[in-house]
């Protein structure tokens, strides 16, 4: 398992990797939303979906990439972060030879790394939490209820709630 791990790592530190991986995740992102480029039309002063079946793709599109993707994303990094500093921490070799207080005072040191990394983590999961899964809910709602019958009284307080929900959408972004 070690020999894999090395040699995982001998692979992954490579600058040519990088250069080949850049162009890679363009290629990636450019079928992942180019569907966008093509079927999207300016109109009254926005840029929409088309109508018909593509509107209601593109909205369930839009509810998993922006509601669910970064929050489970951020969780799952988040995790793997953490488990990588306690890993480090539990590596550490004590020597035999008397110098075992110098490890103490850096094992106290990485205790609190890990502890202060822990609570950012879990702030900036729980920041993701309230600003990205409401908005994929009222994109999901918005597209269900497009063809409903509403009064003026329950456009007006849709409106109010899409327009709260898109600001706490961007308190992710200010923290």
């Amino acid at each position: 398992m070690n020999i894999f791990i090395v040699a995982f790592r001998r692979w992954s530190n490579r600058i040519s990797l990088a250069y080949k991986l850049v162009p890679t995740c363009y290629i990636i992102w450019l079928f992942i939303l180019g569907h966008r480029l093509i079927f999207y039309n300016i109109s009254t002063g926005k840029c929409t979906a088309q109508t018909g079946t593509y509107a209601r793709f593109d909205s369930f599109f839009e509810v998993i990439m922006s509601g669910l993707c970064p929050p489970i994303i951020l969780l799952v990094l988040g995790t793997l972060l953490i488990r990588s500093i306690r890993r480090v921490m539990y590596r550490r070799v004590v020597p035999i030879g008397g110098v075992a207080d110098n490890t103490i005072i850096n094992r106290s040191v990485l205790q609190q790394i890990d502890a202060q990394l822990s609570v950012m983590v879990l702030m900036q999961t729980f920041t993701a939490i309230p600003s990205f899964v409401p908005y994929g809910a009222e994109l999901l709602y918005s597209n269900l209820s497009q063809n409903w019958y509403k009064s003026p009284l329950r456009r007006a307080w849709e409106a109010v709630g899409i327009e709260t929900i898109h600001l706490l959408s961007y308190f992710f972004f200010s923290t």
